[in-house]
Protein backbone atom coordinates (compact mmCIF):
# COMPACT_ATOMS: atom_id res chain seq x y z
CA UNK A 1 0.00 0.00 0.00
CA UNK A 2 1.13 3.54 -0.72
CA UNK A 3 0.18 6.69 1.09
CA UNK A 4 -0.34 10.16 -0.30
CA UNK A 5 -1.55 13.38 1.30
CA UNK A 6 -4.75 14.70 -0.19
CA UNK A 7 -6.57 17.98 0.35
CA UNK A 8 -10.28 17.77 0.97
CA UNK A 9 -12.39 20.61 -0.34
CA UNK A 10 -16.11 20.99 -0.71
CA UNK A 11 -18.08 23.04 -2.58
CA UNK A 12 -23.60 20.69 -9.50
CA UNK A 13 -23.49 17.22 -10.47
CA UNK A 14 -22.94 15.51 -13.76
CA UNK A 15 -20.11 13.96 -11.82
CA UNK A 16 -17.57 14.53 -9.13
CA UNK A 17 -14.04 15.74 -9.57
CA UNK A 18 -11.01 14.24 -7.85
CA UNK A 19 -9.61 16.48 -5.14
CA UNK A 20 -5.95 16.37 -6.06
CA UNK A 21 -6.51 16.26 -9.85
CA UNK A 22 -4.20 13.30 -10.36
CA UNK A 23 -4.87 9.60 -10.85
CA UNK A 24 -4.61 7.70 -7.57
CA UNK A 25 -3.22 4.17 -7.37
CA UNK A 26 -5.65 1.59 -6.01
CA UNK A 27 -5.87 0.60 -3.20
CA UNK A 28 -4.64 3.73 -1.46
CA UNK A 29 -4.21 4.82 2.13
CA UNK A 30 -4.76 8.56 2.35
CA UNK A 31 -3.46 10.56 5.31
CA UNK A 32 -5.42 13.76 5.99
CA UNK A 33 -3.88 15.67 8.89
CA UNK A 34 -3.90 12.91 11.52
CA UNK A 35 -6.93 11.04 10.17
CA UNK A 36 -6.27 7.92 8.12
CA UNK A 37 -8.82 6.99 5.48
CA UNK A 38 -8.53 3.65 3.71
CA UNK A 39 -10.02 3.46 0.22
CA UNK A 40 -12.21 0.50 -0.61
CA UNK A 41 -9.94 -2.47 -1.28
CA UNK A 42 -10.69 -4.13 -4.58
CA UNK A 43 -11.77 -1.01 -6.46
CA UNK A 44 -10.40 -1.47 -9.99
CA UNK A 45 -7.91 1.06 -11.37
CA UNK A 46 -9.58 4.12 -12.95
CA UNK A 47 -12.75 3.60 -10.89
CA UNK A 48 -13.99 5.18 -7.69
CA UNK A 49 -16.49 3.81 -5.16
CA UNK A 50 -19.08 5.86 -3.29
CA UNK A 51 -20.33 5.32 0.29
CA UNK A 52 -22.88 2.75 -0.99
CA UNK A 53 -20.23 0.75 -2.86
CA UNK A 54 -21.38 1.86 -6.33
CA UNK A 55 -18.46 1.89 -8.77
CA UNK A 56 -17.94 4.71 -11.27
CA UNK A 57 -15.43 4.79 -14.13
CA UNK A 58 -13.19 7.85 -14.19
CA UNK A 59 -11.50 9.77 -16.97
CA UNK A 60 -8.63 12.24 -17.07
CA UNK A 61 -9.28 15.52 -18.87
CA UNK A 62 -6.25 17.80 -18.91
CA UNK A 63 -4.75 17.53 -15.42
CA UNK A 64 -8.06 16.64 -13.71
CA UNK A 65 -9.68 13.29 -12.97
CA UNK A 66 -13.49 13.24 -13.35
CA UNK A 67 -16.19 10.66 -12.74
CA UNK A 68 -17.54 9.39 -16.06
CA UNK A 69 -20.98 8.47 -14.70
CA UNK A 70 -23.64 10.37 -12.80
CA UNK A 71 -23.67 9.98 -9.05
CA UNK A 72 -26.29 7.64 -7.55
CA UNK A 73 -25.40 7.34 -3.88
CA UNK A 74 -27.94 7.33 -1.03
CA UNK A 75 -25.33 8.46 1.51
CA UNK A 76 -22.90 11.26 2.15
CA UNK A 77 -19.20 10.34 2.18
CA UNK A 78 -19.28 10.03 5.99
CA UNK A 79 -22.06 7.39 5.78
CA UNK A 80 -25.00 9.58 6.85
CA UNK A 81 -28.11 8.87 4.76
CA UNK A 82 -29.44 11.38 2.25
CA UNK A 83 -33.25 11.31 2.48
CA UNK A 84 -35.32 10.23 -0.52
CA UNK A 85 -38.04 12.76 -1.30
CA UNK A 86 -40.66 12.13 -4.00
CA UNK A 87 -41.24 14.88 -6.53
CA UNK A 88 -44.49 16.06 -4.91
CA UNK A 89 -42.54 17.20 -1.83
CA UNK A 90 -39.38 18.47 -3.55
CA UNK A 91 -40.06 22.21 -3.21
CA UNK A 92 -40.78 21.89 0.53
CA UNK A 93 -37.25 20.76 1.43
CA UNK A 94 -34.88 22.78 3.58
CA UNK A 95 -32.33 19.96 3.96
CA UNK A 96 -30.46 17.63 1.64
CA UNK A 97 -32.54 15.19 -0.41
CA UNK A 98 -32.45 13.07 -3.56
CA UNK A 99 -35.03 11.81 -6.04
CA UNK A 100 -35.10 10.16 -9.45
CA UNK A 101 -36.10 11.76 -12.72
CA UNK A 102 -39.88 11.32 -13.05
CA UNK A 103 -39.67 9.61 -9.62
CA UNK A 104 -38.74 6.44 -11.54
CA UNK A 105 -36.07 4.27 -9.84
CA UNK A 106 -35.36 2.46 -13.12
CA UNK A 107 -33.48 5.59 -14.27
CA UNK A 108 -31.05 5.32 -11.37
CA UNK A 109 -28.42 3.06 -12.93
CA UNK A 110 -28.02 5.01 -16.17
CA UNK A 111 -28.85 8.60 -15.21
CA UNK A 112 -28.02 8.67 -11.51
CA UNK A 113 -29.99 10.49 -8.86
CA UNK A 114 -31.11 14.12 -8.75
CA UNK A 115 -29.85 15.97 -5.65
CA UNK A 116 -31.11 19.28 -4.35
CA UNK A 117 -28.80 22.22 -3.65
CA UNK A 118 -28.77 21.50 0.09
CA UNK A 119 -27.16 18.13 -0.64
CA UNK A 120 -24.60 19.66 -2.96
CA UNK A 121 -23.31 22.15 -0.36
CA UNK A 122 -23.60 19.88 2.69
CA UNK A 123 -20.20 19.60 4.46
CA UNK A 124 -20.67 15.82 4.76
CA UNK A 125 -19.87 15.69 1.01
CA UNK A 126 -22.17 13.89 -1.43
CA UNK A 127 -19.17 12.78 -3.53
CA UNK A 128 -16.99 9.75 -2.76
CA UNK A 129 -14.26 10.16 -0.15
CA UNK A 130 -11.40 12.20 -1.66
CA UNK A 131 -13.66 13.77 -4.32
CA UNK A 132 -15.75 16.95 -4.37
CA UNK A 133 -18.56 18.65 -6.26
CA UNK A 134 -16.88 20.55 -9.11
CA UNK A 135 -16.37 24.26 -8.57
CA UNK A 136 -16.57 26.90 -11.30
CA UNK A 137 -12.77 26.83 -11.37
CA UNK A 138 -12.82 23.04 -11.91
CA UNK A 139 -15.26 23.42 -14.82
CA UNK A 140 -13.12 26.15 -16.36
CA UNK A 141 -10.07 23.86 -16.15
CA UNK A 142 -12.03 21.11 -17.92
CA UNK A 143 -13.28 23.52 -20.61
CA UNK A 144 -9.77 24.93 -21.16
CA UNK A 145 -8.34 21.43 -21.54
CA UNK A 146 -10.95 20.73 -24.24
CA UNK A 147 -10.03 23.85 -26.20
CA UNK A 148 -12.31 26.62 -24.90
CA UNK A 149 -10.50 29.89 -25.59
CA UNK A 150 -9.44 31.90 -22.55
CA UNK A 151 -11.53 34.82 -23.87
CA UNK A 152 -14.72 32.73 -23.46
CA UNK A 153 -14.07 31.26 -19.99
CA UNK A 154 -15.97 33.93 -18.06
CA UNK A 155 -18.85 34.35 -20.53
CA UNK A 156 -22.37 33.21 -19.69
CA UNK A 157 -24.68 31.31 -22.02
CA UNK A 158 -23.66 29.29 -25.05
CA UNK A 159 -19.91 29.17 -25.51
CA UNK A 160 -17.26 26.73 -26.70
CA UNK A 161 -19.08 25.73 -29.89
CA UNK A 162 -16.03 26.58 -32.01
CA UNK A 163 -13.99 23.99 -30.07
CA UNK A 164 -16.97 21.60 -29.74
CA UNK A 165 -16.40 21.47 -25.98
CA UNK A 166 -19.90 20.15 -25.24
CA UNK A 167 -19.69 17.52 -27.98
CA UNK A 168 -16.46 16.17 -26.51
CA UNK A 169 -18.29 15.61 -23.20
CA UNK A 170 -21.62 14.24 -24.51
CA UNK A 171 -22.42 10.57 -24.90
CA UNK A 172 -23.36 9.67 -28.46
CA UNK A 173 -26.56 7.85 -27.48
CA UNK A 174 -29.73 8.93 -25.63
CA UNK A 175 -29.77 12.62 -26.64
CA UNK A 176 -32.55 13.92 -28.89
CA UNK A 177 -31.66 14.35 -32.56
CA UNK A 178 -29.78 16.15 -33.85
CA UNK A 179 -27.04 15.38 -31.34
CA UNK A 180 -24.71 17.70 -33.24
CA UNK A 181 -21.03 17.33 -32.47
CA UNK A 182 -21.44 14.59 -29.86
CA UNK A 183 -18.41 12.30 -29.93
CA UNK A 184 -17.54 11.72 -26.23
CA UNK A 185 -13.87 12.01 -27.14
CA UNK A 186 -13.08 13.08 -23.55
CA UNK A 187 -14.62 9.88 -22.12
CA UNK A 188 -16.92 11.95 -19.86
CA UNK A 189 -20.07 10.19 -21.18
CA UNK A 190 -22.48 13.02 -20.35
CA UNK A 191 -26.10 11.82 -20.49
CA UNK A 192 -29.28 13.93 -20.46
CA UNK A 193 -30.15 13.08 -16.85
CA UNK A 194 -33.02 15.53 -16.40
CA UNK A 195 -33.86 18.03 -13.70
CA UNK A 196 -36.30 18.55 -10.88
CA UNK A 197 -37.99 21.91 -10.51
CA UNK A 198 -39.96 23.03 -7.42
Amino acid sequence: MRSAPIALCLLTLPGCQKDDNTPAPQPTVVIIDTIIVIDTVGVPPNFVADADGNLYPTTVIGSQRWMAENLRTNHYANGDPIPYVPSTQWSLQTNGAWTNYDTDASYDELYGKLYNGYTVVDPRNVCPQGWHVPTDTDWKGLESALGLPQSELDLYGVRGSGANVGGQLKAIALWDDPNTGANDSAGFSGYPGGERLP
